[in-house]
C-alpha cells in the first residue's frame, strides 16, 4: 500500500505542535507495512504562491504534474489540518488549486443544465481527512473544511472520503489539556474511522 501523507498547520513550528499532524502521526503508525511519503505544504514554497492574474500564466507547470501522478500513483490519502478562520489553511487551497485540472484530474459533464465532473484519477483509492478546530462543529454552520476537501475529491474520483473530527479544542474543557491528552479522549473515535477506512 502506498500512503501519501499531506500535512498543514500554521502550528507545525510552535512550542507545542500541531494536534492535527499528531493525530495523523498516530494513524499512520498502524500502516507499519506501508510505503509513505509526507508532503508537509508549510515547508515547500511551492505552496505559498497563489492562483491569481499574475501567476496565472505559470503556475501549472511540470512540478504539478507530478503532483498529480503523485495522486494516481497512491492507494490511501491522510490529510491533517487545522480549521482557519472557518475554512481550509491558504496552502492547502493552493494545492488543490495545483492539482484540479479540468483534462488532467476531471473533466466537466453537463447534464440537464447542472453541473458536474468524471474523476480522472485510478479507481480503487481513499482519503482520510483529519480535522481539529477549536469551536464545537455545530457553533459555525458555515464552516465547511471537511465539505471542501471531500467534494474536491469527489469531483476527480475520490468516493471513499473518511473523516476524523476533534473540535471544541479551545473551549474550557480541552484548552487546559494537552494534545496527548486529547489524542486519549479521541481514541475511540479514531479506532471507529480507521475500522471504516481499513474494511
Amino acid at each position: 500500500m502506498k500512503i501519501l501523507q499531506i500535512i498543514t498547520s500554521p502550528n507545525l513550528k510552535s512550542q507545542v505542535g500541531s494536534l492535527s499532524k499528531k493525530i495523523s502521526d498516530e494513524v499512520i503508525k498502524k500502516y507499519n507495512d506501508a510505503s509513505i511519503e509526507s508532503l508537509v505544504l508549510d515547508e515547500d514554497k511551492y505552496f505559498q504562491e497563489t492562483l491569481n492574474a499574475n501567476s496565472f500564466s505559470s503556475f501549472f507547470d511540470d512540478r504539478t504534474n507530478k503532483l498529480i501522478e503523485q495522486l494516481n500513483e497512491t492507494d490511501l490519502i491522510i490529510i491533517s489540518t487545522p480549521t482557519i478562520n472557518f475554512g481550509v489553511p491558504s496552502v492547502l487551497k493552493n494545492y488543490f488549486d495545483r492539482v484540479l485540472q479540468a483534462g488532467k484530474t476531471f473533466k466537466y459533464k453537463y447534464d440537464n443544465g447542472k453541473g458536474g465532473s468524471v474523476g480522472l484519477l485510478k479507481p480503487n483509492k481513499k482519503v482520510l481527512i483529519i480535522n481539529t478546530q477549536g469551536s464545537p462543529s455545530n457553533w459555525y454552520p458555515f464552516t465547511s473544511v471537511i465539505d471542501q476537501i471531500k467534494g474536491s475529491f469527489n469531483f476527480i474520483g475520490v468516493k471513499d472520503v473518511y473523516s476524523l473530527v476533534v473540535d471544541g479544542t479551545k473551549t474550557p474543557e480541552f484548552i487546559n489539556k494537552t494534545h496527548e491528552e486529547i489524542i486519549e479522549l479521541n481514541k475511540k473515535k479514531i479506532d471507529k474511522v480507521l475500522s471504516k477506512l481499513n474494511k
